[in-house]
């Protein structure tokens, strides 16, 4: 009869999850994966903003999601205008049409004291998809710009779009200031004068190269291009972006794709306005990686952005056990003359740990993975100097530390070890990985 009973406990959620995947998660209802996504309810604001927005558009609507980003649903309430007043942001497609719309709506009061949402501005976006939606300072007035990232499905090109206010003969109205495609592209204030300067990597390629381009207010509201720089030709595509500080202004990493499939670095300076290059050749030459995912960026958050770079004799340092496994990377910080070893660093993606030692661990340093990856070893030379195990919570860790581990850092449902192989040598080993060690996101 337990047995029985035990049975029944086991087959019985099997059975109620099956039931649930075949009703589309809605029991019943047809649900497709936007529906999946959606918030299960509006706010009393949120509904009387979608209930303007049916009324003003006097037609049969789908609410729309943003896919990525801070805000994931389809009724933004942000003060763009910095009145103390909120304005809300919709995001939605008609009846048998493709592209979404974008409407803003303002609460408007009337004489008799009770007040409303309007729509005051309503434009069809250039996508079939929201990638994104964000808020920054670009247009040298006191408000926010609307950032929209538009995607179209099936298709690799974005367009990014920037709306705000424009001052008219009858007072402010929301415009579009700018639309562009893209293949990457950063918002950041590269100057210091606290508006955000727009940088575009260009999705069409010419016979020079991949182009970066500035793009920032340039008065009258207007959002123009005001530099451009050609990329390195060997790189064919861009992956990721980072801004940094440098001796003298701020320096945008570009790590892009070479025709033979390595990572490689391109640093940008932007000063006075202009974008220039830093020591092209070097970077690029140096930089080139075959771990596609290990992207420059600021590792130690001092606002400098950290570059991995391999010259001939480091090439063999990058140890790549099996995928994922985890690898040794010696960061350096790009100057503007010179190249200046920075820390070894190393990331398990399987672990979601990085590991930084200090400047005097850089010679021979490797990090290894047993055949079943739950142990990591890290050598100097040929001798082991210590190794990081990672457990779940609810497993016994005793016989570990009767052998020698002790606990270094814990994240959600794992706890990490580390076990110094000389004795005499353990509490300092210990000290170094312990102020070196922190848990990837």
């Amino acid at each position: 009869m337990a047995h029985k009973n035990r049975l029944s406990r086991r087959v019985l959620p099997l059975l109620l999850a099956a039931l649930f995947c075949l009703s589309g998660c809605t029991f019943g209802l047809s649900a497709s994966v936007e529906d999946l996504m959606k918030a299960p309810l509006f706010s009393k604001e949120q509904q009387a903003i979608i209930q303007a927005l049916n009324r003003g558009t006097k037609g049969e609507i789908k609410l729309s999601y943003p896919k990525e980003g801070a805000y994931r649903t389809p009724v933004v309430l942000f003060d763009i205008n910095s009145d103390g007043v909120e304005e809300a942001l919709a995001f939605y497609t008609e009846k048998d049409k493709v592209n979404v719309h974008l409407a803003v709506l303002q609460l408007q009061s009337h004489e008799d004291g009770e007040s409303e949402w309007n729509i005051v501005f309503d434009q069809e976006g250039r996508g079939n998809q929201i990638g994104f939606v964000r808020f920054d300072h670009i247009s040298h007035l006191s408000y926010y710009n609307i950032l929209v990232g538009w995607n179209v499905f099936g298709e690799s090109n974005n367009s990014l779009a920037i709306y705000g206010y424009q001052q008219g003969e009858d007072g402010e109205h929301i415009v579009e200031f700018m639309s562009r495609e893209y293949e990457q592209f950063i918002c950041e204030d590269m100057d210091g004068d606290y508006f955000s300067e727009l940088v575009f990597l260009s999705a069409s390629r010419t016979e020079e190269g991949v182009k970066a381009a500035v793009y920032k207010d340039v008065g009258r509201s207007a959002v123009e291009k005001v530099t451009e720089q050609t990329l390195d030709p060997r790189i064919v595509a861009v992956r990721k972006l980072a801004v940094g500080s440098g001796e003298s202004g701020k320096l945008l990493y570009i790590d892009g794709l070479t025709k033979e499939n390595l990572l490689a670095t391109e640093v940008l300076a932007y000063q006075n306005g202009v974008l220039s290059l830093v020591q092209r050749e070097a970077v690029v030459s140096q930089s080139q990686r075959q771990k596609t995912e290990l992207y420059s960026q600021d590792i130690d958050r001092d606002e400098k952005v950290e570059v991995p770079i391999f010259t001939a004799d480091k090439k063999a340092s990058l140890v790549q056990m099996r995928p994922a496994s985890g690898y040794q990377v010696d960061w350096y910080e790009v100057g503007e003359k010179r190249f200046v070893y920075d820390r070894t660093t190393y990331e398990n993606e399987v672990y979601k740990f990085r590991l930084t030692l200090p400047a005097q661990w850089q010679t021979g340093v490797t990090f290894e993975s047993n055949l079943d990856n739950t142990v990591i070893t890290c050598k100097r030379g040929d001798a082991v100097r210590f190794s990081i195990l990672r457990l779940p919570r609810d497993e016994s860790a005793q016989s570990y530390q009767s052998s020698g581990f002790e606990k270094i850092g814990s994240s959600g449902n794992y706890i990490y070890y580390c076990k110094p192989q000389e004795d005499s040598n353990r509490e300092s080993i210990l000290n170094v990985v312990k102020s070196g060690f922190s848990i990837l996101n």
